[in-house]
Parts: C-alpha cells; structure tokens; sequence
C-alpha cells in the first residue's frame, strides 16, 4: 500500500512564519541603519552650514564693523513640542546676507533653495517668509539659531563695540537643533545645545 511522505515540496506554516520574521526583522534592521545614516549625514551638512555662515558673517562685520543683528520672534515656525509653544527662536534673515531670493546687492552667502524652502515645495514664495522676511533653515527645515549682543566699551579714549553670544562669548551663537528638532532647555538659560541625546550642533563647546 502506497504511503504518503511527511515531507512534501512545499513549506509548512511555521517555516513560513520563520521566514516572514526574519524579513521583518531584516527590514527593521535596515530602517534602523537608514535613519542614522539620514541623520549623521544631516548632522555633516549642518557642521558645513555653520561654517559657511560664519565665514558669511565674519564677511558682514569686515563690511560693517559688526555682526548683523539677530531676529526674536515667538514661534517663528510651528514647534515641535507644546513646551516650545512660547520659546522665543533667535534667528538669521537671509537677506542680510544675500539677495538671492530679493532684490539688492548683498552676497556674502549662496544660499540653496532647502535652506528657505520652508513647505518643501521647490520654489519661494509668500508661505516661506515670516513677517515678510526669509529666514535661514537648518538641513532638517527649522530656522538655524543666531544670536548676538554688541557692548560698547572705551579703549584709550576710544569707542569700541565687542560682540558676544549667550553661550559663545567671542562673537556670535550659530546652531541647530538637529534630528530630533528639540532643545533640551530655552535660549535663555544659557545651556541651549545641551539635550539629549545631544545632537545639537552648536559654534561653541557644550557642557552636559
């Protein structure tokens, strides 16, 4: 009499689900990877942003005598989480710097279109400025923190006009908040750049 074998061709329900798991978990691996290499490599543009701008900035104050002013404006941008509903966000207008996207003559920064494209629609227009005023953004889209404070002082008789930051006192304050958007305290505390995980990416030297 013929019998009928225990192994067939095909697979069983368990090697199935096996093999579904293991895809799952795969993927999930990969999604992991993704995002930290999405977020180092935004991080890495960040690092570059902040060093062209300083290099624009440092051209402003040879023009001027000093660093341009810094714009204060509550919720500048929609916030990310409902304690920042009333931080106050020091930012950079783009047209100290550069006239690309208005009319004059400055260019002390070439600005990329990802930079005040605020609705991530590939053009400029009236949704992506603020008071009428574009500012600059961070590679995640949310405006790059700058802030500055001019203190006149007497030198030989002389005026002199020294500029400082609220954390980098030579200068000027130049951030993001990076992946997470998140700071971990305001501006005002003196220790913004200091979250966690700490992925801020700060002018100056953070102390956590």
């Amino acid at each position: 009499m013929a019998t009928t074998s225990e192994t067939g061709n095909g697979f069983t329900l368990i090697e199935l689900m096996a093999v579904v798991a293991i895809i799952l978990l795969l993927a999930a691996l990969l999604v992991g990877a993704g995002h930290g290499i999405i977020a180092r490599s935004g991080s890495k543009a960040a690092q570059a942003q902040i060093l062209a701008l300083t290099g624009a900035l440092e051209k402003y104050k040879a023009d001027h005598r000093g660093y341009p002013p810094a714009d204060a404006s509550v919720a500048l941008f929609p916030p990310d989480a409902d304690t920042e509903t009333n931080v106050s966000i020091y930012s950079l207008p783009l047209a100290l710097l550069s006239s690309q996207y208005d009319s004059g003559s400055v260019d002390y920064y070439t600005c990329s279109l990802a930079e005040v494209d605020v609705n991530s629609d590939g053009k400029v227009n009236d949704t992506d400025r603020y008071n009428g005023k574009l500012y600059i953004l961070d590679p995640w889209g949310f405006p790059v923190y700058y802030y500055t404070l001019g203190r006149s002082i007497t030198v030989g008789g002389s005026s002199v006009t020294l500029y400082f930051g609220a954390n980098n006192k030579n200068g000027f304050d130049l951030g993001s908040r990076g992946p997470n958007h998140l700071v971990d305290m305001s501006v005002s505390s003196g220790i913004w750049g200091i979250d966690h995980p700490g992925d801020d990416i700060v002018n100056w030297v953070t102390n956590p």
